[in-house]
């Protein structure tokens, strides 16, 4: 199966996510809460929350890393995610924003989208393979850490029904060896009918994000008043009403990171590290805007977000530039040394 067909078969979900999420309407503060939680007084700690939306991800590796630089990871005890947000929630745990970085630079495609012929005649739709990201999560993910419950974290799932609303479950990773940790990180972010079901507890599960896309009630629900939540996409907010009294940071996109194809779907270098770098910039201004509540800057706020974006569109330009230069040297290299003439 080729890049086009693959992309066909993925048109096909559009819809039915769509459909699920308008059913799924006014539904994701409903789920219950399981799994061992923390402990102590956490009036004075933050809780972060990582919204689903598979390559728009790449934003909240800006996002962390601004936290980090911030202070505010250092304070952060409880982080949830859901689907991309739950992978992002297990990395960030570990609380090492180069790591996680590193990480990210090794998903492509065909990390995400590994297809497995041998999947198509089971019993279950879906028909690639979770094997490479799991390899990556056995590479850079501290499952010792995430067991120890230093930080909680929570992932989100979605019991897969066939009819009638989906209830979010959100799940405590604190306590779990590495093979629950990855099966039920793998349930979170399951898409249905490119995935396989994910078998947890008896029960079939799929991706957390068509219950539930920015999981904040486990959170809420822990006692965290201070939560940082990050979704992906902008034009979708997070309804808070629910949560009166939380002092919430609200980070999204500044722009669009695109719809399905050309975001969800979309994994090349070059957009990882564009959503990371705008990540970084709207993160920084956000928390800017909460911590310093400087009335000329907030004034400002719409001129400092088109100077971010110029600046990232320019160092985009130049990184392009200059690896273009690094293939040119490198292709007259190789012609030259095929002369037998030394660069």
């Amino acid at each position: 199966m080729n890049r086009d067909e693959i992309t066909a078969k993925i048109a096909e979900l559009e819809k039915k996510i769509q459909m699920d999420k308008l059913q799924n309407a006014g539904a994701d503060d409903a789920g219950k809460v399981t799994g061992r939680t923390q402990s102590g007084d956490i009036a004075d700690s933050y809780a972060l929350c990582l919204g689903g939306g598979g390559g728009k991800g790449a934003y909240q590796l800006g996002v962390y890393r601004a936290l980090a630089e911030y202070g505010l990871m250092d304070k952060v005890t409880a982080i949830s995610g859901t689907s991309i947000g739950a992978i992002n929630a297990v990395l960030f745990a570990c609380n090492d924003p180069d790591r996680s970085e590193e990480a990210w630079k090794k998903i492509h495609f065909e990390t995400v989208f590994d297809v497995d012929p041998d999947l198509m005649f089971n019993d279950k739709p879906g028909f690639m393979s979770r094997r490479e990201m799991i390899r990556l999560m056995d590479s850079y993910v501290d499952y010792g850490k995430l067991s120890d419950g230093q930080v909680t974290v929570y992932a989100a799932i979605a019991e897969c029904v066939q009819e009638g609303e989906r209830q979010a479950e959100y799940i405590s990773l604190a306590g779990m060896d590495a093979e629950e940790i990855r099966t039920v990180v793998m349930a979170s972010s399951t898409l249905p009918m490119l995935y396989e079901s994910v078998t947890y507890n008896d029960k079939e599960y799929c991706d957390g994000g068509l219950a539930d896309n920015v999981p904040v009630k486990p959170l809420y629900d822990m006692g965290y008043r201070n939560i940082i939540v990050c979704g992906l996409n902008p034009d979708s907010k997070k309804n808070l009403s629910p949560y009166p009294d939380a002092d919430v940071i609200e980070i999204y996109p500044s722009v669009s990171l695109g719809d399905l194809i050309d975001g969800t779907l979309n994994f090349t270098a070059n957009s990882i590290k564009f959503r990371s770098m705008l990540g970084y910039r709207d993160a920084m201004r956000a928390l800017k805007v909460h911590f310093e509540h400087d009335p000329d800057y907030i004034a400002a706020l719409d001129h400092y977000r088109d100077i971010d974006l110029a600046d990232i569109q320019t160092q985009m330009r130049m990184d392009a530039a200059d690896s273009g230069v690094k293939d040119t040297m490198d292709n007259i290299g190789r012609i030259l040394g095929k002369l037998g003439i030394d660069e």
